[in-house]
């Protein structure tokens, strides 16, 4: 005949860094061999199923307690066991505070998942409690503006610009000067983010002359990034432009400048953000001695090279 351990109730257990109730490990080994192992080890493997048996029978609150001594509750170890699937369950079951329970290094799961770089996992966490890329852990060793950038930049690969544009906007450090060519050199290859349905890519949409259209997300991340880009020196800016230098045949040369990149990938949207800030721009060149106007037409690019023509007409 089956023995019923009764649970503990998790109730007063107040901590300064919101650790999950540790009461399961005060309990009888009973417990732990009834619950807490067979949890830890469907949440590790990711097995739906396992979990099914222990959760849905009215053990709901488990998903708050602590099941590892380190403080991780079984969303913590399902990060680590790659299963998104299971992480979803999970998230689906839990409310916004406890997705803020943090681990022994006062890491919550969306932590461990963005510096490990599951980013369909942490954007599953991020829809249910959008405060979470503000809850950093607690070790400065972990969570640092490398490891965000890092962050920063797995989102945006992802398409995830609403995760990106909130990291951003939390963290006024970001990004590192040694990071910005990289963000942008990311953004600059995906116009197809800059896209709004309903809205015409021309001179028009830059004047007074029609409404403006709603924003993408892609869009609101690159103001953001550009003005914080700008507030450094002329200099540091157009370092950050230029990319990376490769040396080929005795002469420095940068193949990778961010205008050039975004005018062969037609991203008019882009390119404009950063002229209307930065109007010297247009009169950039790269390594041939062309500027974005002449890359346009050679792509045969109509978007950029009429827009970036009435721009420097002043129309």
């Amino acid at each position: 005949m089956a023995t019923h351990t009764t649970l503990p109730v998790q109730q007063g257990q107040v901590s300064t860094y919101n650790h999950p109730c540790a009461d399961l490990f005060d309990e009888e080994k009973s417990t732990l061999i009834s619950y807490v192992v067979p949890l830890y080890r469907a949440s590790i493997e990711g097995d739906l199923e396992a979990a099914k048996v222990i959760l849905d029978q009215d053990r709901r609150n488990l998903v708050a307690y602590s099941i590892t001594e380190k403080k991780e509750t079984p969303l913590h170890v399902a990060v680590a066991g790659h299963s998104t699937a299971f992480v979803s369950y999970l998230v689906n079951m839990m409310d916004t505070a406890e997705l803020e329970l943090r681990n022994e290094d006062g890491n919550t799961a969306f932590c461990i998942a963005a510096i490990s770089g599951n980013v369909r996992m942490a954007k599953t966490m991020f829809e249910k409690n959008q405060a979470l890329p503000t809850i950093g852990g607690m070790r400065a060793d972990v969570w640092t503006d490398d490891v965000m950038d890092g962050v920063l930049l797995k989102c945006i690969e992802a398409g995830m610009f609403d995760v990106a544009l909130r990291i951003l906007e939390d963290n006024k450090q970001l990004p590192q000067d040694k990071h910005a060519w990289d963000v942008l050199h990311l953004l600059a290859g995906m116009p197809e983010a800059f896209h709004v349905k309903t809205q015409m890519i021309s001179f028009l949409a830059f004047t007074s002359l029609v409404p403006k259209k709603k924003e993408t997300n892609a869009m609101l991340l690159l103001r953001l990034l550009w003005k914080r880009i700008m507030e450094n020196p002329k200099d540091v800016v157009d370092k950050i432009l230029r990319g990376p230098m490769i040396e080929k045949n005795n002469m420095e040369t940068y193949p990778s400048q961010i205008l050039f990149i975004a005018a062969k990938m037609n991203n008019t949207q882009f390119l404009v953000e950063l002229i209307h800030e930065y109007p010297g721009l247009m009169c950039k060149r790269n390594d041939d001695g062309q500027t974005i106007f002449h890359v346009a037409v050679a792509h045969r690019h109509y978007d950029v090279y009429s827009t970036v023509y009435y721009m420097r007409s002043g129309q």
